[in-house]
């Protein structure tokens, strides 16, 4: 078996498991369940870790357009939904899906706003 063949056969199994977060709607109180896939591919990661890196709460909703699905592997989001999650839809909610999907845990998801809070007052 060739190093690509390797490659594939490690990353494939593992692009197809499907994992889920539930997350409660802060006005309602209701639960909703997201999945997701524990990894992604580069054409996914593009379009949102540059984003993220700037500190740009764009990256998350690119995350969340491009990983979040349903119980079956559907993406839940089309395209077209980008300017309602950029306009409609509650931040932290976006937040907390996406470091979900990201595996962050809550004290890391926290730390990660602080310097996102200072980079921001910096760059004003």
């Amino acid at each position: 078996m060739s190093v690509i063949d390797q490659l594939k056969a490690d990353f494939l199994p593992r692009l197809n498991d499907l994992k889920s977060v539930k997350v409660t709607l802060a006005g309602s109180g209701d639960e909703m369940e997201i999945f997701f896939r524990p990894v992604a591919n580069i054409k996914q990661t593009d379009k949102y870790l540059p984003l993220m890196q700037q500190n740009k709460i764009e990256g998350y909703v690119e995350l969340v357009l491009n990983r979040a699905l349903d119980e079956t592997g559907r993406r839940i989001f089309a395209p077209k939904d980008k300017q309602t999650l950029m306009s409609d839809i509650d931040p932290e909610w976006l937040t907390d899906v996406g470091n979900a999907i990201l595996g962050v845990d809550e004290d890391e998801a926290e730390r990660i706003e602080k310097e996102s809070e200072k980079a921001a007052k910096k760059s004003d």
